[in-house]
């Protein structure tokens, strides 16, 4: 199969967002050991892409990448990541500070401690005003106000008033979506943005997101582990595995015929309703340690579709058409292979 070109992976030419070879290692004992490796995937203006895969596979790794916020542990491998068509990895750390809020902006995965608790939220949404603009007192209480109305909260002067303690999850998971919102970025990254929420709360989240995207032509990396929630929501999706990217399809394509055998797995292991008695198939086996992935496929020491082949190569991402791609040797089919 030819390799994938990831830009012919969207619609659009050319994209809002390229990453291509991404790579990010935690230096862990005197070792540095590999997270994310070969990261690419493009979004395009007004899509979302959802990032796929179980905890600890690489995914909010990959978002505090492209914002350039990993930790002192971490260290950039290399890559591109090109926003609007510059490189924003190879950025001065000032200039990379300038783009933070104002071209792309991160909705975190926990809106309990999102928030300094000792100030009002009006105080710390104003900062995030000031830290780009100089710009009057009175402007910047009105940008507050009409952001944290946008996105559907009551009474938006007395929100501002308030302390984090004294809201919901709801309304302070809405108030860091208004945050992130402040200096109309075109990009925004959801790392987890309805974790600790509950399914009620959750779908009103997911609808807000649609509404901001469709109404202002926001790009959004939504990243997630729950299959639930993509479906109704992204245009396409990236399956993550042990820091690497498997599979990359339309949602139809991927819920119609997923192709590697761990995207299968997932489905297989998703609760369904219907029939109330199904019985769930996990994937068997674990993954494998950071730093200790075998030679050839990660995913070869839990597939039921194992050759010999996939002990020894490790595959490349590579295009089936249609916008779909794969990273496995033998793509599709229910055949068992053993070697």
């Amino acid at each position: 199969m030819p390799q994938t070109d990831y830009a012919t992976l969207t619609p659009s030419s050319p994209p809002r967002l390229r990453v291509e070879g991404l790579g990010v290692a935690f230096r862990v004992g005197g070792r540095e050991i590999p997270a994310v490796e070969d990261v690419g995937f493009t979004l395009a203006t007004g899509e979302t892409l959802a990032l796929v895969g179980e905890s600890g596979c690489g995914k909010s790794v990959t978002a505090l990448a492209l914002m350039r916020l990993l930790p002192p542990s971490a260290r950039l491998l290399g890559g591109i990541a090109e926003l609007s068509g510059v490189d924003l990895l190879g950025l001065p750390e000032k200039e990379m500070r300038r783009r933070r809020g104002q071209e792309l902006a991160m909705v975190f995965q926990e809106p309990m401690t999102s928030f300094d608790p000792v100030y009002r939220l009006g105080e710390q949404l104003l900062e995030a005003i000031y830290a780009h603009e100089d710009v009057s007192y009175p402007v910047a209480y009105n940008r507050v106000e009409e952001s944290l109305a946008a996105v559907g909260l009551p009474d938006p002067a007395g929100i501002i008033r308030r302390y984090p303690h004294e809201l919901s999850g709801g309304m302070k998971q809405r108030a860091m979506i208004a945050m992130a919102l402040l200096e109309n970025p075109g990009l925004i990254l959801c790392d987890e943005p309805t974790t600790a929420l509950d399914v009620t709360i959750q779908a009103q989240i997911m609808e807000l997101l649609a509404r901001l995207r469709d109404e202002r032509g926001l790009s959004l990396l939504f990243i997630t582990h729950n299959l639930g929630l993509v479906a109704g929501f992204a245009h396409r999706v990236a399956v993550m595995y042990a820091g690497s990217i498997v599979e990359v399809a339309t949602v139809e394509d991927l819920y119609s015929q997923p192709s590697h055998p761990y995207t299968i797995g997932l489905f297989a292991s998703v609760p369904r309703l219907e029939g109330g008695k199904g019985r769930l198939v996990p994937i068997p086996g674990v993954v494998p340690p950071l730093g200790d992935f075998p030679p050839g496929c990660k995913f070869a020491n839990r597939c039921r579709r194992v050759a010999q082949l996939c002990r020894e190569k490790r595959p490349e991402l590579a295009d089936l058409g249609n916008t779909h791609a794969v990273a496995c040797h033998f793509p599709g089919g229910d055949d068992d292979r053993t070697g």
